[in-house]
């Protein structure tokens, strides 16, 4: 709901069904979530508007995701409490996250 792809009443309902669906499922769901900072996120933002190699992964979204860190946090650890099959990965250096 926060980037206007789904309603608040939408994001309820998947928030109240996905465990039970997945759960309905006869196959492991490996669950990562790639985490960085709000500062590293601005800095790779940054990066990207001037870099001749690295514009082409600037989306309108990136911007968009700075002003709405405190909210998708919000959502993460609701997502992280309903659910603690979650892995997450630090990605600050992006070649030792893997």
């Amino acid at each position: 709901p926060i980037n206007g792809w789904c309603t608040e009443k939408q994001y309820q309902n998947f928030m109240s069904n996905v465990i039970a669906w997945e759960k309905m499922q006869d196959i492991t769901i490996l669950k990562f979530w790639c985490s960085i900072s709000q500062a590293e996120q601005k800095s790779r933002i940054k990066l990207r508007e001037v870099s001749p190699l690295k514009y082409w992964k600037l989306s309108p979204n990136d911007k968009k995701a700075l002003s709405t860190y405190d909210q998708m946090t919000i959502k993460k650890e609701a997502m992280f409490n309903l659910d603690g099959k979650w892995n997450s990965i630090n990605l600050r250096i992006n070649k030792r996250a893997f």
